[in-house]
């Protein structure tokens, strides 16, 4: 997708914008290549749910330890069901500004996780934006690693996610150590401005945010 990304950030980028053009298609077939013969098992234990009950706002509570902003039941509906980015075919305003309010596609999943006796061990809020993936909130139990993973990797098959940025430390360890499926990673930061008032909390050490935190789930 560097044809997209790329050319909004500087003038010279923007002129050479046929070779990003086809720099991504052939990229691109190497991708939906691999991706067409990569296995893909999805888990039937996860089941999309439309909003935060009381009894997954009660999961999630008790799986917000150490974090700072800690939403719940109100918040998290509000996120679901009134998104800042509509689904629509750009316009002459949505091309010319690079932080726009239109995707041909947006949309929230949210998914829950259970086991055999009913018991939730497991909730996540998937951003699709086009062919990008977010996960702007994610709880689970520590033994539930792996079927989040799953998770993951079947719908950035699914939907045929080119990219896909994470920031929830227990998810980047693992595609640290395991870079299926992506072709390629990189390490970044996000930057938070915090007033000094806050300094003796050593908040970057002794506190969690995350993805979604802020205004960032809305994008």
């Amino acid at each position: 997708d560097l044809a997209r990304l790329l050319p909004p950030k500087r003038a010279f980028l923007k002129r050479i914008k046929p070779f990003w053009q086809f720099t991504d298609f052939l990229l691109n077939l190497i991708l939906d290549f691999r991706l067409y013969f990569s296995p893909r098992k999805k888990n039937t234990h996860w089941k999309q749910v439309f909003e935060v009950d009381d009894k997954i706002d009660h999961f999630i509570r008790q799986n917000q330890s150490g974090q700072i902003f800690k939403r719940g039941k109100n918040e998290l509906n509000w996120i679901l069901k009134f998104p800042w980015i509509r689904s629509a075919k750009p316009d002459s305003q949505s091309r010319k500004y690079y932080f726009s309010s239109v995707a041909r596609i947006f949309e929230f999943k949210a998914l829950m996780l259970e086991d055999q006796e009913g018991k939730i061990k497991g909730f996540v809020v998937l951003s699709r934006r086009d062919y990008s993936l977010k996960v702007p909130y994610c709880y689970f139990e520590k033994d539930t690693l792996d079927e989040v993973i799953s998770c993951l990797t079947w719908h950035i098959f699914e939907w045929k996610i080119k990219t896909a940025t994470i920031f929830h430390p227990a998810l980047v360890e693992h595609f640290q150590r395991k870079q299926f499926p992506a072709f390629f990673t990189r390490s970044f930061r996000r930057h938070y401005i915090i007033s000094r008032v806050f300094d003796a909390f050593d908040i970057e050490n002794r506190y969690k945010i995350q993805d979604g935190d802020a205004d960032c789930a809305f994008t």
